[in-house]
This record gives structure tokens, sequence and C-alpha cells, in this order.
């Protein structure tokens, strides 16, 4: 009996099938390759964490600003028993933001770009939006995007450097006393707003905010501990 064979139409679906399977496979794959990297850096992260703060118990400030440039090395030992950790996919150092204020290092922010945008991590800090944690200049970040970190306890991960971009200046959402700063509208760069949901903090902030004074200094001239001059966005 004459047997019947496959026409060219059921091999092509039969292979088109296989090939989707194959190409689900590879990007599920991915996803977890990726995962178990974030995990990495949120473990790196965390342990440099721990070592800064043992750091700042013995020193009484914050390791300097060059302290992770070199990777595999060994420069935070004995409060890092490891060598340096840096990220796994670009082997390049964590970004380190450095306090150099005077007094010198008394706040940090250690930030790394996790690949899983949807990681739960990213929202808690609230650097989910197109801003992520904030560009920070001293790495080189504008358009890679920090989505998560750790910091200092007197200060937030997260630091929305925006640039100005114009428009009419805000009025304060409050009375303000006499002698007042006017808001901040010749800005070269970026300018600072206290933020009134991070505890009067002085961060970058995007100009145009309704309700926010702004200052052209990181410390917003010390007018934060002020709640009339705290921006809610």
């Amino acid at each position: 009996m004459k047997t019947k064979g496959f026409t060219l139409i059921e091999i092509l679906i039969a292979f088109s099938i296989l090939v989707l399977l194959a190409l689900l496979g590879f990007m599920a794959w991915q996803n977890q390759v990726a995962k178990a990297r974030d995990a990495r850096r949120k473990a790196d992260i965390k342990r440099l964490n721990i070592a800064f703060e043992d750091y700042y118990g013995d020193a009484e400030a914050y390791p300097p600003a060059d302290i992770l440039t070199e990777c595999g090395e060994d420069q935070l030992k004995p409060y890092l028993d490891q060598p340096m950790p840096c990220d796994p996919l670009t082997h390049t150092p964590y970004c380190y933001i450095y306090d150099s204020d005077a007094p010198v290092g008394q706040e940090f922010r250690i930030l790394a770009s996790l690949e899983n945008d949807h990681d739960p991590d990213i929202g808690k800090l609230g650097c989910a939006g197109t801003d992520f944690c904030g560009y920070e200049a001293q790495c080189n970040s504008f358009g890679a995007g920090f989505n998560f970190g750790f910091s200092s306890s007197n200060i937030a991960v997260l630091n929305p450097l925006t640039e100005f971009n114009g428009g009419a200046s805000p009025s304060p959402s409050a009375p303000l006393p006499s002698g007042s700063p006017q808001p901040y509208d010749e800005p070269n760069g970026y300018i600072y707003a206290c933020v009134g949901s991070e505890g009067g903090v002085c961060n970058s902030w995007g100009y145009g905010v309704p309700g926010c004074y702004f200052f052209n200094s990181d410390n917003c001239d010390n007018m934060c501990s002020n709640p009339a001059y705290w921006c809610w966005p």
C-alpha cells in the first residue's frame, strides 16, 4: 500500500513551530540569566553598603571617591572579605556617588543598572520612572539609567537629576518667610529643591514642578529644615 508523505506546507509549519519554541526557550533562558546577574548586583551592593558602614564606624567618614575603581582588588580589606566586585555583565565598577562637600565623606550612594526593569525593588526605591534613580554625571550614566542602589541612611537612593528645560517659574505652595530666596530661574545644569516626600531632603529635581522653590546649590542653601520650602511634586 502506498503511504502518504508530508507536504511541503506541513513541513514548513512543523519547522516554524520548532523554531518558535526554540526562540521562546532561548528568551526564557536569557531572562533567567539576566535575573541571576541582577541578584549578583544586589548582593554586591549590599555587601559594599555594609562594608562602607563598618569603614565609617572606624574613620568617621565613608571611603574615598576612587575606592570602587579597581575591580578584583582588595582595597576595602578588612571591611570587605572578598575582591572588589564589579558589574557581572559589563565588568565595570559600580557607580559610587561620593560626598565631596565639607565635611567630606558623610553620605554616599552606590548604584547599579538592573536588566530586569520589572524588578519590584526598582519601584520600591522610586526608580521606575524615565529618570531612574538619577542620571549621575560622576559615573557617566547619561542615557544608561541606574535603577537600583543603596545609600547612607541620611539620604535617599533616589536622586532624579533633571536638566533645566525652560518653563514658567513655579509659585510656592505655602507663604514663605521674609527674605526667602527667589526661584532659581537661570540654572546652568541642575537645580535643587527640598523634597517634602523625603522629609525635606535636598535633591535635584525637575524645573517647573508646581509649588517648588529651587536653589543652585546641592544643600538648598540649608533651607530644608523649614517645611515652608518643601516641594511636593
